[in-house]
């Protein structure tokens, strides 16, 4: 009799403990400014899954006016048959500056405070090259690693927070066709170090962003939290649609897509999801406050976690 009182009373003491140790987040409106600045996204060229979505927010009118072209001119290319062509205008239209690339199968650009990153690749890798907003040329950077006999390169998305440019790639086999080695690529734009993770739970990435020493994912299916170093410390269940934006400070991270807005803790312990009724284009942390922009109004909401060891 008594085992049977235990079978019962160790999944009851389970569920009780669980409860006392979550956490749980809720969202309440409050009144704000609606002069608050935004400095993520900035706009740019993403490519996920073959498609592209560009992207410049009403508030943000670029220095440099960015357009590409895949052109096929012998003085141009050189030897190359095809090649892409970016070209950088002023405010009023006038050329300024041109770059070109080898690669044409994937192409575009990303905007920062500071200036851009132009990229281009094909199954031999990804070239990035980061400028300044008068020209001037920051780094450049190669992405190609051989895994095994894997020795084709697959873009498979590629996006931007307010710090990092990112690359999500995977390994080809030349003659079976066959996909591995999953890996995201990020290239710090201030100082233009390149790290990586490899091995990630996910064939599809729909967004990501760093706060320090935790890197978040965002799949269709959920949010992914690993460290630098590649461990996946955590993992949360929701649904997340394409064009995500992402912000992660110290006690949270909050992912927005068409119209609703996701906060969840910095460990992924607790979420909490609301719909604004407008497609969200713009989103930011500040502390214990979130701050949301769509086409028409700002909204500001207080961010309220409770949980047994913090009522």
């Amino acid at each position: 009799m008594k085992k049977r009182y235990l079978f019962f009373l160790f999944p009851v003491l389970f569920l009780l403990l669980y409860f006392l140790i979550s956490e749980s987040i809720d969202i309440v409106e409050v009144s704000g400014s609606m002069n608050t600045s935004f400095d993520y996204p900035l706009g740019g060229e993403w490519n996920v899954n073959d498609e592209v979505f560009n992207y410049t927010p009403k508030w943000f009118t670029p220095p440099v006016e960015i357009s590409v072209h895949i052109i096929s001119d012998p003085l141009i290319c050189g030897e190359n048959s095809y090649c892409s062509f970016f070209e950088f205008k002023d405010s009023k239209g006038n050329v300024i500056g041109t770059h070109v690339a080898d690669d044409v199968m994937w192409i575009g650009y990303f905007y920062f405070k500071e200036g851009f990153i132009v990229y281009s690749g094909d199954t031999d890798g990804i070239e990035a090259t980061a400028f300044s907003y008068d020209l001037k040329v920051k780094y450049w950077k190669r992405i190609y690693e051989k895994y095994l006999d894997y020795t084709l390169l697959t873009l498979l998305a590629s996006y931007a927070d307010k710090n990092y440019a990112f690359f999500f790639t995977a390994s080809r086999h030349l003659h079976t066709n066959e996909v591995t080695h999953f890996c995201l690529y990020y290239i710090d734009f201030s100082t233009g170090s390149l790290g990586k993770i490899c091995d990630i739970n996910s064939h599809s990435l729909i967004g990501a962003t760093i706060f320090q020493d935790k890197i978040y994912i965002a799949t269709p299916d959920g949010l992914f939290l690993y460290t630098k170093s590649g461990n996946c410390k955590e993992w949360i269940k929701v649904k997340l649609s394409k064009g995500v934006f992402m912000y992660a400070n110290e006690k949270y991270i909050a992912v927005a897509y068409e119209s609703t807005v996701c906060v969840f803790t910095s460990e992924l312990s607790g979420k909490r999801c609301v719909d604004v009724g407008e497609d969200i284009n713009a989103l930011k942390l500040e502390g214990e406050y979130l701050i949301i922009r769509t086409d028409n109004r700002t909204k500001k909401f207080h961010i309220v976690q409770r949980g047994f060891f913090n009522e």
